[in-house]
């Protein structure tokens, strides 16, 4: 039998909408390009440390609150920048993919 996977973020409309507007504010700027991989989405940063350590806060809160249904790892491979992957199984790629397009229609904004 096929294992399913319950899709649910445990932050209420508040919190969520608190968390969206500190990513905005803190990480937004700095995102370098955005693009979809085959299991998720790869959000690349410049390789500075302030970034990196806000990248961070920003990964373990989601760990917290999707860490059941999203996986949030780096890739450091590239030597000027650093690559926030968040990936999942198929039950959550549309939800990903309205991520890559909010995050796309803030950026040309």
């Amino acid at each position: 039998m096929a294992k399913t996977v319950e899709v649910i973020c445990t932050l209420n409309d508040k919190e969520f909408q608190e968390r969206r507007a500190w990513a905005r504010q803190n990480i937004g700027p700095h995102l370098t390009s955005i693009e979809k991989v085959s299991a998720g989405l790869r959000l690349s940063y410049p390789a500075r440390a302030d970034v990196r350590s806000l990248v961070e806060e920003f990964a373990a809160l989601e760990r917290q609150c999707c860490g059941g249904f999203l996986d949030f790892s780096f890739d450091d491979k590239k030597p000027n920048q650093f690559d926030l992957l968040i990936t999942g199984p198929a039950e959550v790629q549309d939800i990903l993919q309205d991520l890559k397009q909010r995050i796309e229609q803030e950026r040309a904004s």
